[in-house]
């Protein structure tokens, strides 16, 4: 009986590590937008601390919500400021989580801001499970109080 029930363990492990096994990562194509608002700031340029929140809709998995914490790391131009930081995307069916960074130019003619920057995917949740990818951003902002419209192209794998 020890036997059977030792044997059963084994056959339903090697079967499980199969299916593990079988379901191997793809590579998909990423492209979207995300529309951010800051909802909490402290600090002062060029050392600031930024908690942004807005929406996500990208291909693939539809509609969601982003959080981002982030601080900026310099000035290297009089209107040039860096940053870097952490964010999570949510969506139906799991989340992203990784950094970012970049950098936000203040267009001194019209108060407008130009952003762009690379975010790093390092996990997911769900059917993002394990996920890893890099993605772009570009886009701006009409002032530094207005929501900020970003540009998303990229690849996840999952």
């Amino acid at each position: 009986m020890l036997r059977r029930i030792i044997a059963l363990v084994l056959v339903g492990t090697l079967v499980v590590s199969g299916v593990a096994i079988a379901q191997a990562r793809t590579k998909h194509t990423l492209t979207g937008t995300v529309k951010l608002a800051a909802i909490s700031v402290s600090g002062s340029l060029p050392m600031l601390n930024v908690t942004a929140a807005g929406k996500l809709n990208a291909k693939p998995g539809g509609r969601g919500a982003i959080v981002g914490r982030g601080r900026y790391t310099g000035s290297p131009a009089a209107n040039v400021y860096t940053f870097a930081g952490t964010f999570t995307a949510f969506q139906a069916h799991g989340s992203i989580t990784g950094t970012l960074k970049g950098k936000a130019t203040l267009q001194a003619s019209t108060n407008a801001w130009v952003i762009e920057g690379t975010v790093t995917v390092s996990r997911g949740t769900e059917r993002y499970q394990g996920a890893t990818g890099r993605v772009r951003f570009s886009g701006g902002a009409a002032d530094p109080t207005s929501v900020a419209t970003l540009r998303l192209r990229g690849t996840l794998t999952y």
